[in-house]
């Protein structure tokens, strides 16, 4: 089901993670602790060829499976911002699921196939009808929301689900609902007694199940890790079954081990396809090793991301030093002008004073030749005076015909 929109659809809002947050208070608290647990998402780093014949790598959530109602390769989604893409495969190398003619295989699975209202595949109907549509659109939009909480999306358009917020609300409903049902069919009783669990027709291949009592449930942990299992055994205790019992309130040991016989009993009866269970504990070690991977790299590269703040940081530190350094030596300079300046300004003011004074000094001593008597010297001493009155006048430091006496 690639995600290829109709030309003449333009996107009407853009969603983030805050305005699904909105519903964590209220009525529908407990339904948004119960959607937002990452731990019942199995997210897993998938490639794949687009449009233009390039390989594409990016992070996938597992919705369910391919073409047949239990059995069928596994479907991945993937959330663009713009609507959903669908994938299938078991390996690294996913295949592309085309929209119009693929829509109608695709049967999802817990926790899934609760957001969208059912419980069973068994109660979906094939082909893709008014319903299946709906299921898909109230799905979709719970994605949405799981990749904006994960971080692996920023923003969403309602392109393909104007109604988002509509739709996400249903899937709160739908996943505590149906996921209460479910436990709830598995409580009911059968023919094994009510404290005790019996062998039952899944151990054909010689290989007992385990007799626990409600008062011998810590051994029962204690073997299951330790004692080595039969493959029917083994596959049941999935990703799925413990999902399935996180966060149920009442929920106690027996029930807990009457859901792990119970999945062996409807979901895991022998038909000879052991090669499907060594196929699915492969995918469940290749989720594994991508999360592994995921968080090595956003780890690298919030590393990387530190280590250039604070090459930037110390790139500023120098620059500020240099400034600082720069600033200190104009401060210098301005004041070496600032004395330099003084200093021409004294030396001017007494030349100035100097010279102003030399006329007078003239003639004082002009007067005292006069009160002397002597004619010669006070002729001699007034051309003098005129002389050096003349001198004084023609520039600041006199002429140089100018003799002093």
């Amino acid at each position: 089901m690639s995600s290829a929109l109709p030309h003449n659809k333009k996107p009407r809002k853009q969603y983030v993670l805050g305005d699904f947050v909105k519903y964590a208070t209220g009525i529908f608290a407990a339904h948004f602790v119960a959607i937002s647990d990452m731990g019942i998402y199995e997210f897993a780093e998938k490639q794949y060829t687009d449009e233009k014949q390039q390989l594409q790598t990016c992070h996938m959530v597992l919705v369910g499976h391919y073409a047949r109602k239990s059995g069928g390769p596994p479907v991945w989604a993937q959330a663009t911002g713009d609507g959903i893409r669908y994938h299938k495969g078991t390996g690294f190398l996913v295949e592309p699921l085309i929209l119009d003619i693929h829509c109608g295989k695709v049967y999802y699975e817990p926790p899934f196939s609760y957001i969208g209202g059912t419980i069973k595949n068994s109660d979906t109907p094939r082909g893709m009808t008014q319903e299946r549509k709906f299921q898909r659109a109230v799905v979709e939009s719970a994605i949405h929301f799981v990749f904006l909480l994960s971080g692996r999306l920023n923003q969403t358009l309602d392109i393909t689900n104007p109604d988002l917020l509509g739709h996400f609300k249903i899937a709160l409903v739908n996943l505590l609902q149906n996921r209460k049902a479910h436990e709830a069919a598995d409580r009911t009783p059968t023919k094994r007694s009510p404290t005790r669990v019996e062998e039952t027709a899944i151990t054909k291949n010689e290989a007992r199940p385990f007799k626990v009592s409600e008062t011998n449930y810590r051994n029962l942990t204690f073997q299951i890790i330790r004692r080595p299992l039969p493959p029917i055994i083994a596959a049941s205790l999935n990703r799925r079954v413990i999902d399935l019992t996180r966060d149920v309130p009442g929920s106690s040991p027996q029930a807990f081990n009457e859901r792990i016989l119970l999945e062996q009993q409807f979901e895991r009866k022998p038909d000879g396809r052991d090669y499907e269970i060594s196929a699915e504990d492969g995918l469940q070690r290749q989720a594994l090793k991508a999360k592994v991977s995921a968080k090595r790299q956003r780890l690298a590269q919030c590393e990387a991301t530190a280590l250039e703040h604070r090459l930037q940081i110390a790139v500023m530190k120098e620059e500020l030093a240099r400034e600082k350094e720069e600033l200190a030596r104009e401060k210098e300079e301005l004041g070496c002008e600032k004395e330099e300046l003084g200093c021409e300004k004294k030396a001017k003011m007494f030349w100035e004073h100097k010279h102003n004074s030399l006329p007078r000094i003239l003639l004082d001593r002009s007067r005292l030749s006069i009160a002397s008597g002597s004619p010669n010297d006070q002729e001699s001493s007034v051309a003098l005076v005129r002389t050096s009155d003349a001198g004084v006048r023609s520039g600041p430091f006199g002429s140089g015909r100018s003799r002093p006496l």
